[in-house]
């Protein structure tokens, strides 16, 4: 499984949506953070994963200060991650 780290969910996104990373298709952010959006962005964020077919997940344990993108499903996803 290949891994990457961004500063931002949109930045993610965004090098997702440009080519500059590919065969992503699982997105990781801190719980904390993602629950404190408000739900319009929660909404838009949803979708463009959708659009891209990647899955959105909340891990506990991840900083809030960064977002993982992983490629490839070869093994199972952490225990402290849950779909959101």
């Amino acid at each position: 499984m290949t891994t990457h780290r961004r500063q931002s969910l949109s930045v993610a996104l965004s090098d997702i949506e440009t080519g500059s990373v590919d065969a992503i298709t699982r997105i990781a952010v801190n719980r904390s953070w993602w629950t404190m959006l408000p739900n319009e962005m929660q909404t838009t964020y949803r979708k463009r994963c959708d659009e891209l077919g990647v899955t959105l997940v909340v891990d506990d344990r991840l900083s809030p200060h960064f977002v993982e993108m992983s490629g490839g499903l070869d093994g199972p996803p952490l225990s402290s991650e849950q779909p959101i």
